[in-house]
């Protein structure tokens, strides 16, 4: 079959098949669905009762006690104490890098305590208020409180 020349009678009349061959199919379905086939089964049948089952020896409600404990998983290998906490951490550091002099061959740091004591003057290796200073160069101080390593810079 060749389509028509004009495209929308072509389209109605697909259109028109398709409403046709989906309307068909509803019908059918319809009458399906309100005349089933077949015989109907009575309701007696479809309802008997079920004999009990028989059991040989009645069953204990409740299970003898420690009959389900059982140990499911063990792990081969006994697993290692867990690893002790870290230390605290040292008190905050309250010195500040007031500067850095230069004296013939090694540095200084001028360190301000911040609880109204002077300036404390400090080298490579020296202890102040139970703070080692570890390194002194011309752009800040290393120090070390307890294991806590820590760097001040100065500021420009």
């Amino acid at each position: 079959m060749t389509p028509p020349a004009d495209p929308r009678e072509y389209f109605k009349r697909q259109c028109l098949s398709a409403v046709l061959v989906g309307g068909t199919f509803v019908t059918g379905v319809t009458i399906w669905a309100l005349f089933p086939l077949g015989a109907p089964v009575p309701l007696e049948l479809a309802l008997a009762p079920t004999p009990p089952l028989a059991t040989a020896e009645p069953s204990p409600a409740t299970a003898p006690a420690g009959q389900w404990d059982v140990v499911l998983w063990q792990p081969l290998v006994d697993l290692p104490p867990p690893p002790p906490p870290p230390p605290p951490l040292p008190p905050p550091v309250t010195l500040k890098l007031f500067s850095v002099i230069k004296r013939g061959g090694s540095y200084l740091a001028a360190l301000d305590p911040g609880d109204g004591t002077p300036l404390q003057y400090a080298k490579a290796g020296d202890h102040l208020l139970g703070i080692e200073v570890v390194e002194v160069g011309p752009q800040g101080v290393t120090i070390l409180n307890g294991t806590h390593r820590q760097r001040l810079e100065l500021t420009r």
